[in-house]
């Protein structure tokens, strides 16, 4: 038994179920930002050590684990703080002038020149010390789930066409 076509075309239009539609674009959208975030923010890696004195220049002396050898590098912006967590006083920026090794095996220097002539109240240096974060790496949670997964990180190159013998 066939329908009328008047009850079809009505029976169509009471249907739509456009609150449906209107939460598939919301989700839609909600979904384009996560993979925006998830391909764009920034997570950033900070090496810790502590101030261990001043030069003649103003510059800061601060020792770093041995390990963080690997991925200090000059040039490289830092953050000096006091080391109480309770301290009012800002962070002053610096950048990594030199790295060096220390005479101890088990740590390394380097030599912080800060940004700007802000100075540190000495009972807040002598109460906790100050704390240097040197900035090592920046990158997004998308190349950190493919590092840690091992998947197109560090991939021998291969060459296509090899140069000719001589």
């Amino acid at each position: 038994m066939t329908m009328p076509f008047d009850h079809t075309v009505r029976s169509l239009r009471s249907d739509r179920e456009w609150p449906a539609a209107v939460l598939l674009v919301a989700a839609a959208l909600l979904l384009g930002l996560w993979v925006a975030w998830f391909v764009g923010a920034p997570l950033v890696r900070f090496e810790s050590g502590s101030v261990i004195g001043v030069t003649r220049n103003g510059a800061l002396i601060a020792a770093f684990p041995l390990a963080a050898q690997k991925t200090l590098q000059t040039g490289q912006l830092a953050l000096v703080r006091p080391a109480a967590p309770d301290s009012t006083t800002a962070a002053m920026s610096a950048w990594v002038a030199a790295v060096q090794p220390s005479p101890e095996e088990t740590q390394m220097l380097v030599e912080l020149q800060p940004l700007s002539m802000a100075r540190f109240d000495r009972n807040q240096e002598e109460s906790g010390g100050l704390v240097a974060e040197v900035e090592v790496e920046r990158i997004s949670p998308a190349q950190w789930i493919w590092r840690a997964s091992g998947q197109w990180i560090d991939t021998a190159s291969v060459l296509l066409r090899p140069a000719a013998r001589r």
